[in-house]
């Protein structure tokens, strides 16, 4: 399957070539995929998850790059472990009974964000291989 990642590359201290040759790798492999690591990730933008962000829009994942950044296109292999998180969160909800309190519209916001960014969640990494094609973003030179 194809996605997009959008990258900052003025934050992330790396540049578009370190990440062709390394890959993506989240940054807490360790924790289990559960309703609260899916609606932090999404809502928090915590990166003490086992995912990684992608989009199944290349225009999305631009929005990312912010000024300064990247946007790879990945074509990730079926050995790779990816969640649908709108999928999780609805199928969660249903299971669960979840129809009000807290939970339910931390749950209801991280579903409309999830929906809207056309996000997907890698979990663990990307490889390097599955980096097809780079796209550098300079738009501070369109100003």
């Amino acid at each position: 399957m194809r996605f997009y990642r959008g990258e900052y590359l003025g934050n992330a201290g790396s540049n578009s070539g370190h990440r062709k040759a390394v890959g993506f790798t989240a940054h807490n492999l360790g924790r289990p995929v559960t309703i609260e690591s899916i609606i932090e990730h999404i809502l928090d933008d915590t990166r003490e998850t086992p995912f990684i962000s992608v989009s199944a829009s290349a225009r999305i994942a631009a929005r990312f790059a912010v000024d300064y950044g990247a946007v790879y296109e990945i074509e990730l292999p079926s050995a790779v472990e990816l969640v649908n998180p709108c999928s999780f969160i609805i199928d969660w909800l249903i299971a669960n009974g979840v129809w009000k309190g807290e939970m339910f519209s931390r749950a209801q916001e991280a579903l409309l964000m999830a929906t809207n960014d056309e996000e997907w969640l890698v979990i663990g990494h990307i490889p390097h291989l599955a980096i097809t094609q780079v796209q550098d973003i300079d738009y501070r030179s369109l100003r």
